[in-house]
C-alpha cells in the first residue's frame, strides 16, 4: 500500500500507474472507459481521506460527476471491490477485470436439494 497521507491531493506519478494498473476502466457499474483515460476520485474525500492506494479508483469524467452530484456512496475494500449503494438505495458491486469475482453467496432458496 502506498500512502502520501493528506499532504497531497494529486497521486505521484507511480500511485497513478498503480491505480489505474489495478482498475483497468472506470469502476462505475457498467462503465468500460479505459482507466487511462479517468480521473482518480478520493473515495473518502479528500482532505478527511487520503491520498492512496486504498482510497483512489478511476471514474471516468461523467461519473465522476455522478458520484458526487447524485448522492452515490461507496466502499472501496481491501481487495479493491466496491460496493456501491445508488441514491434510491439498489445495490451494485464492481471488481477490477482480471480479478476473480466470489462465488454467489448460498441461501436457502439457491441451495442444491441433494436426493435422500
Amino acid at each position: 500500500v502506498y500512502d502520501v497521507g493528506k499532504t497531497r491531493y494529486r497521486p505521484p506519478a507511480d500511485m497513478r500507474r498503480r491505480v489505474i494498473t489495478r482498475d483497468v476502466t472506470c469502476r462505475f457499474p457498467g462503465c468500460t472507459r479505459k482507466a487511462a483515460y479517468c480521473h482518480l476520485d478520493h473515495v473518502i474525500e479528500y482532505p478527511n481521506g487520503p491520498t492512496a492506494d486504498t482510497n483512489l479508483i478511476a471514474l471516468c469524467e461523467l461519473h465522476h460527476r455522478v458520484k458526487h452530484q447524485t448522492g452515490w456512496q461507496l466502499v472501496l475494500h481491501d481487495d479493491a471491490s466496491i460496493d456501491w449503494t445508488s441514491p434510491t438505495g439498489r445495490r451494485y458491486t464492481t471488481h477490477p477485470p482480471g480479478r476473480k469475482t466470489p462465488p454467489p453467496r448460498r441461501t436457502r432458496r439457491n441451495k442444491k436439494k441433494t436426493a435422500a
